[in-house]
């Protein structure tokens, strides 16, 4: 039954009960030994009310309209309009903008250590970051190898925009920490009770490890780690690339230098400041 045939069955049955309510009081009073009917108007029947008339009209179109729609042959979908490419920046792609509305951008990715020294930069061209979780682990790995560092990384702390069960389930040189749900519930500042009850496997596991001592403490690291390095780059140097396609990845590998040069400066500087001073 279709909407407007429920609602002319809700308007008959009222019809009928004004009707109904009239007869008894009229029966009540006639035999108490009044004279007149009961008080107010004496109401119509249902075939001869305005509002019955009304929604069976309605019911009536709503039935004629879906016959017609499934005699109607089914017509074929309007195809996918072809994709579209910045032609000056193929690599860039429509994404959200930070302070709403989309934009041609680049999702920037960073990787840094505890010093929030930066060990890998990069763009993801999708505006979700599950997909640049083990490609910037990979990077970060080959930066070191590099760089002549050959240690483990030993734990890689990402926020909940990473989680995934293929990122869960992915084999890795570190142990992952990967938040399952909002980052101050997941570090423990906002203690509302709500508590994530994932059903996958690795969602599962990855819940447990963070719940543990361990996990608790070396999430509890991510913040001040990654963040203050976003900071830094945006207060230096803004939010806008001055070149575009295959010279964005030299302009950013160019920010993250500058970034480690300054902590390197600013690393020898405090040492200095520390020595005690010497006199003969």
């Amino acid at each position: 039954m279709t909407r407007a045939e429920q609602r002319a069955a809700r308007e008959e049955a009222a019809a009928a009960a004004k009707v109904a309510g009239y007869q008894a009081r009229a029966a009540a009073k006639a035999a108490a030994g009044g004279r007149k009917g009961p008080d107010g108007r004496v109401p119509v029947a249902p075939g001869d009310s305005a509002h019955v008339r009304q929604a069976r009209q309605a019911a009536a179109h709503a039935r004629r309209k879906l016959a017609e729609a499934v005699a109607a042959p089914a017509a074929a979908a309007a195809p996918d309009p072809p994709p579209k490419a910045n032609t000056t920046d193929p690599a860039s792609r429509v994404m959200p903008a930070k302070k709403g509305g989309f934009g041609q951008l680049y999702n920037l990715q960073v990787i840094a250590g505890g010093h929030q020294v930066i060990t890998a930069i990069a763009t993801h061209d999708n505006p979700a970051d599950t997909g640049a979780l083990h490609p910037m682990l990979d990077l970060a790995r080959a930066n070191l190898r590099a760089a002549g560092i050959a240690g483990q990384i030993r734990k890689a702390l990402f926020d909940a925009g990473y989680a995934s069960e293929d990122n869960f389930t992915t084999p890795c040189e570190p142990d992952l920490y990967v938040a399952v749900t909002k980052e101050a519930r997941q570090t423990g500042r906002l203690r509302d009770g709500k508590t994530a009850s994932p059903r996958q496997p690795g969602w599962q596991a990855m819940a447990a490890r963070l719940d543990t001592p361990d996990g608790k403490a070396a999430y509890k690291q991510r913040a001040g780690m990654i963040e203050p390095v976003f900071a830094q780059l945006f207060n230096r140097l803004g939010r806008h690339l001055n070149y575009r396609d295959t010279k964005v990845d030299l302009e950013l590998h160019l920010w993250a230098a500058t970034h480690n040069l300054l902590k390197a400066i600013r690393a020898r500087a405090r040492h200095a400041a520390s020595q005690p001073a010497l006199a003969s």
